[in-house]
C-alpha cells in the first residue's frame, strides 16, 4: 500500500474543516484569586472555501518519498510461543542496553528479541501503581516514573528495585512525575505532568533534590504573559544523545532545551494541519544522521524531519480522500529499529504495539 504525504493545508480552512478546537495551556484550571480574562467577542465571519481549497485537502502521492506498510499487529493478546500475554495499558516502549526491544505497561517490562519473539519480562509488584513513563540510564537500568505514588524507582536488568526516590515536590496531589530521564553526567530530569515544568535533580538519599527547575507553575501565566521558558501542557521531555539537547513535548509543538542552562534553543512545530504542524505530539525519535521521526498522536501519523527541522514526508499506511493514518487508534508511544526501518506504535486503546515497515 502506498504511502501519502498529507499535503500543506490554509490553517484556518483546516481548523474549520477539521472541527479542531484547542485550549490554552498555559492558563490552567483558574481557581480563587486567579486573573480571569474577559472573554474576546467570537468572529462571526464566515469562513469561504473554495473548490480549489477543497482539492487541497484531497491524499496526494508522496514527493522523494518511500512506502509503509503494516506489516502485521506485533502484540495482540496472541498465543505466542507457548505463552498467552496481553499488554495491559502500554505506557512506553523502546531499546534496552542489550538490543531488545522493551514494553513498559501497567503489569511489568516485557522483553522481544530481533524476531519480535517474547523472551522474558520483569514483573511489577501489585501494590505498585500504574507508571507513567520507563527510560534506560547510562548503565542500562529502568527509571519507572509512578505518577499516582510520587515517586520513581530505578530497576536493573534482573529486576530488583535499586531505589526508590520521593518526587521533589512529592506531597501534594497536584505535584506527579510524569516522566523522568538520566543525563550521562548522573543528573535526573523530571517532567511533572500537573505544574508543567521540568525539574533537574541529583539523588539525596531517598529523594531528589533540586538543582534547576525550568518553567512557571500552571496557572500562574496566561498566552499573552507566557515567556519562551515556560512549558504549558508539557508531557515529556527527552534527551537527544546525539546534540545533548532536551526536547519539551508541549501539545502541537516542541521546544529544545539547553540542558546547561535550562534555555530555550529554538521550537518548532505549532498547531495546525500544514506538513511541519502537529495536532498532539505524542513521541520523537532521533536517527543517527540527525533528522527526527515525530508522532502526531491526535492524527495517528509519523512525520520525518531533516537536521535541519525541515519537513521530509508523513508516513501513514490507511490512505483515502481526506484521511492519512496509521492503523493504530490512539498511538501515545513509539520507537524505530533504523536498521530494518521498523516503527514500533503504541495503541493505548487497543492495548499492543503495531509493527510498520518503512520500504525503501
Amino acid at each position: 500500500m502506498k504511502l501519502f504525504r498529507i499535503p500543506a493545508l490554509i490553517a484556518a480552512v483546516a481548523l474549520a474543516m477539521a472541527g479542531c478546537a484547542t485550549l490554552d495551556q498555559g492558563a490552567a484550571v483558574k481557581g480563587p484569586g486567579s486573573p480571569v480574562e474577559k472573554a474576546k467577542p467570537a468572529d462571526t465571519k464566515p469562513v469561504v472555501v473554495t473548490q480549489a481549497e477543497l482539492k487541497q485537502f484531497e491524499a496526494k502521492p508522496p514527493v522523494a518519498s518511500g512506502q509503509l506498510n503494516i506489516v502485521k499487529p506485533l502484540f495482540k493478546g496472541e498465543i505466542k510461543h507457548g505463552e498467552l500475554f496481553k499488554l495491559d495499558q502500554p505506557k512506553d516502549i523502546g531499546w534496552s542496553k542489550s538490543g531488545e526491544l522493551y514494553v513498559c505497561d501497567r503489569t511489568g517490562i516485557l522483553f522481544f528479541d530481533k524476531k519480535d519473539k517474547f523472551t522474558h519480562r520483569i514483573d511489577f509488584k501489585e501494590n505498585w501503581s500504574a507508571p507513567s513513563g520507563c527510560t534506560l540510564d547510562k548503565d542500562g537500568n529502568y527509571l519507572v516514573a509512578f505518577y499516582s505514588e510520587q515517586v520513581v524507582r530505578k530497576i536493573d536488568g534482573s529486576g530488583n528495585v535499586v531505589w526508590t526516590a520521593t518526587y521533589p515536590l512529592a506531597g501534594k496531589s497536584t505535584n506527579n512525575p510524569n516522566y523522568v530521564i538520566a543525563d550521562p553526567d548522573g543528573a535526573y530530569w523530571i517532567t511533572d505532568g500537573v505544574r508543567y515544568q521540568l525539574l533537574k535533580g541529583t539523588l539525596d538519599k531517598d529523594k531528589f533534590k533540586v538543582d534547576m527547575t525550568v518553567g512557571r507553575v500552571s496557572g500562574t501565566y496566561t498566552a499573552q504573559t507566557r515567556v519562551p521558558n515556560d512549558l504549558p501542557g508539557v508531557i515529556k521531555v527527552v534527551r537527544n544523545p546525539y546534540n545533548g539537547y532536551l526536547y519539551a513535548l508541549l501539545g502541537p509543538s516542541i521546544k529544545v532545551l539547553d540542558p546547561k542552562t535550562g534555555q530555550q534553543v529554538s521550537e518548532f512545530g505549532g498547531l495546525g494541519l500544514e506538513n511541519e504542524k502537529f495536532q498532539q505530539v505524542s513521541d520523537i525519535f532521533f536517527k543517527k544522521d540527525g533528522s527526527y521521526l515525530v508522532l502526531d498522536g491526535m492524527m495517528n501519523t509519523v512525520k520525518e524531519f531533516n537536521k535541519d527541522l525541515g519537513y521530509v514526508a508523513t508516513y501513514a499506511d490507511d490512505v483515502r480522500p481526506g484521511v492519512s493514518k496509521l492503523s493504530a487508534n490512539f498511538s501515545s508511544g513509539f520507537t524505530y529499529d533504523e536498521a530494518t526501518r521498523r516503527l514500533f506504535v503504541i495503541s493505548g486503546m487497543d492495548d499492543r504495539v503495531y509493527l510498520f515497515e518503512i520500504q525503501k
